[in-house]
C-alpha cells in the first residue's frame, strides 16, 4: 500500500495524514474521522479489518470523501485483534463495525474480553454494521460511493482486487466467505452510509451487482 503517515491531530479529533503514493509528491489531507469494518473468520477465510477516513471537505457530488487507509488480516484472533488495535490506535479510530448477530456471539465475546484485558485506554467500540444482513446491498453502497467519486482505494490492497474480480454471479451461496474484504469494507461503508456526517444520497432499492469495473 501507499505510505500513510499521522503528522497531526486536532483536540476535535481530527487527524492530518501525509500520504505517500509510489511515485509523485506526497500530499496532506485533514481527516474528520477514522472508523472500522471487520469479518470475522471463518473456516474457509481469515478475519480481515479496514480502516477508512473520512475527509473534512466536501466533493461537488455532495460527498465527505473516504479513503482507505489500512488494511490486514489473519485467521487467528489474538493476532487479527492486536493488529486492528494497534492501527486504530494510529489513526485515533474509535469505531469497529461488523456482525453482532447470535453465528460470531464467541468471536464478539472474544474481542470483548481482548478490549478489557489488553486495549482498556484506547475506548474502542464495537457495534453492529448497518445493512450487515444484505451482502449485496453492502456491495452496491461501496459501488455507490466510487461513482460518485466519494471512495479512494490503493489498488494494491486486498479489497480493491476482490472488487475487480467479482461478478453477479459471485453473489450466490455465502459470497462473505469469499470476499471477506469486501464484506469488511461494507460493514464501515455502511456506517459512512448512515452517519448524519455523510449527507444522504436518495439511491433506488438494489436488485442486482452488475459485473465490471468496480474501481
Amino acid at each position: 500500500m501507499e505510505k500513510v503517515a499521522v503528522i497531526g491531530r486536532s483536540a476535535g479529533g481530527g487527524i492530518l495524514i501525509e500520504i505517500s503514493p509510489e511515485e509523485g509528491q506526497p500530499i496532506r489531507e485533514y481527516y474528520r474521522g477514522v472508523r472500522c469494518g471487520l469479518s470475522w473468520p471463518t473456516p474457509v477465510s481469515p478475519g480481515y479489518f479496514c480502516l477508512v477516513g473520512q475527509m473534512s471537505a466536501g466533493n461537488s457530488m455532495g460527498r465527505y470523501p473516504l479513503r482507505m487507509l489500512k488494511e490486514g488480516q489473519d485467521q487467528i484472533l489474538g493476532p487479527l485483534f492486536q493488529k486492528m488495535g494497534d492501527d486504530l490506535g494510529i489513526f485515533s479510530g474509535r469505531e469497529v463495525y461488523s456482525d453482532l448477530s447470535e453465528r460470531f456471539r464467541s468471536y464478539v465475546t472474544a474481542f470483548a474480553l481482548y478490549l478489557r484485558t489488553e486495549r482498556g485506554g484506547q475506548s474502542i467500540r464495537l457495534k453492529a454494521a448497518p445493512f450487515y444482513q444484505s451482502f449485496t446491498h453492502g456491495v452496491s453502497l461501496i459501488k455507490e460511493w466510487i461513482k460518485d467519486q466519494g471512495l479512494a482505494i490503493p489498488k494494491d490492497t486486498t479489497v480493491y482486487t476482490q472488487l475487480r474480480e467479482i461478478k453477479t454471479e459471485d453473489l450466490k451461496g455465502n459470497p462473505e466467505d469469499v470476499f471477506y474484504a469486501i464484506n469488511g469494507l461494507r460493514y464501515v461503508i455502511g456506517a459512512f452510509e448512515t452517519s448524519i456526517s455523510s449527507p444522504t444520497i436518495w439511491r433506488p432499492v438494489p436488485t442486482e451487482v452488475l459485473p465490471g469495473a468496480w474501481t
